[in-house]
């Protein structure tokens, strides 16, 4: 797996032997400042710094001492994590607005229990909007899934409505979390039901990646 800046970049399957490696090769036009040789149990190593990369897509979220609206993170770029101050409740809301951008193939949203990819964190809610599936006939498709560390991922749910998710259009996502089950809206028109595989009071970090500009997220406790 590779970081750049703090942030996991992309993955690459191993073709040989670790071991058969004895030497780097670096070459083109960059100043080598260093080379750290580390081993790690959490990657990628910290998601927290004054890097203005790695600010544009992680946000701490803090909750206002005034008001159940939790400080909400603005123009924010994908992938984006947003650490939670307190876990969520029932009752609490997450509302995410966005911009589908024009050819898009697919963005998620996980509402899960940590930040690093490595150990996969525990996803409660996995929601996938896929665009152009030709198993659905060429429509655009909404899926709920979770993750977690004895199962991998479970059975895949389909959103019983049509998708409302159109390329090059602004759209808001609502999900509130209830006892037994999230509760989805996209535009204020019902998206699907999904119910609790895991506890979902251990939910700490809002992860976006995907083809979509956010424009702002809000939690409600």
């Amino acid at each position: 797996m590779v970081a750049v800046n703090g942030l996991h970049y992309c993955s690459f399957v191993y073709r040989f032997p670790l071991l058969d490696i004895d030497y780097i090769e670096i070459i083109g036009d960059i100043i080598l400042k260093r080379i750290v040789f580390d081993s790690a149990d959490k990657y990628p190593h910290s998601l927290r710094g004054n890097n203005s990369k790695l600010s544009q897509k992680i946000c701490q979220i803090r909750m206002e001492p005034q008001s159940h609206i939790i400080t909400e993170c603005v123009n924010k770029l994908t992938p984006f994590i947003g650490l939670l101050e307190k876990p969520l409740n029932s009752g609490s809301e997450i509302e995410i607005s966005g911009t589908v951008r024009l050819l898009p193939y697919v963005f998620s949203i996980n509402l899960q229990q940590g930040s690093n990819v490595y150990p996969h964190p525990i996803i409660n809610l996995h929601v996938s909007i896929r665009f152009n599936q030709l198993a659905h006939a060429g429509n655009h498709v909404v899926l709920c899934n979770a993750w977690n560390n004895d199962q991998g991922w479970g059975t895949e749910e389909f959103a019983p409505s049509e998708c409302p998710f159109v390329p090059g259009s602004d759209f808001v996502f609502k999900v509130l979390c209830r006892d037994s089950d999230f509760v989805a809206w996209v535009n204020d028109r019902p998206l699907f039901t999904f119910k609790h595989r895991f506890d979902f009071k251990r939910i700490d970090t809002i992860y976006v990646q995907g083809e979509m500009f956010i424009k702002h997220v809000k939690v409600f406790l």
